[in-house]
């Protein structure tokens, strides 16, 4: 397929011209001349870590698929999990239960602090002993309603 193979140029450039719209229109980009190697620096400086993430992803899975430890686990908890011989019921609400413990214990995904802001941006003290209050704890205590000694983060 002819698009496909010309995808990445077509999504680039797509991107490419809604960014600069967005810029002129916006007045945040002045000159593309002058400012596009500071552009592409702040755009690209954002991806480091990314990229090196992916780095060590690529040569796991690459250790993965040289060593084939991923079919030997995979045989081996299939074996174990018939040695066991428990009831198919059993499993699951054995797995719902580590899941569970795993949850309550704080081993939850990246994305979870933007599901809950309150219990996590609770209201702080500062070196100064000023009551410093975010969005999240302004809105849910009564101490950071207004006044005197509170600073909105």
């Amino acid at each position: 397929m002819p698009v496909m193979s010309g995808i990445a140029p077509i999504t680039a450039l797509a991107f490419l011209t809604a960014g600069f719209v967005y810029g002129k229109l916006s007045g945040s980009v002045g000159s593309i001349r002058r400012e596009t190697g500071t552009l592409m620096a702040h755009g690209v400086k954002e991806l480091g870590p990314v990229i090196a993430l992916f780095f060590f992803i690529s040569q796991l899975v690459a250790y993965f698929q040289r060593t084939n430890i991923a079919g030997m686990l995979a045989v081996w908890g299939a074996s174990m999990l018939q040695a066991i011989n428990l009831p198919i019921p059993l499993l699951l609400a054995l797995l719902i239960v580590v899941v569970a413990i795993m949850c309550a214990r704080g081993d939850r995904p990246v994305g979870q602090r933007e599901l809950l802001p309150d219990l996590l941006d609770a209201a702080q003290e500062s070196p100064e002993g000023t009551r410093i209050c975010t969005p999240a704890s302004a809105s849910a205590s009564a101490n950071c309603a207004g006044g005197g000694a509170s600073v909105m983060r």
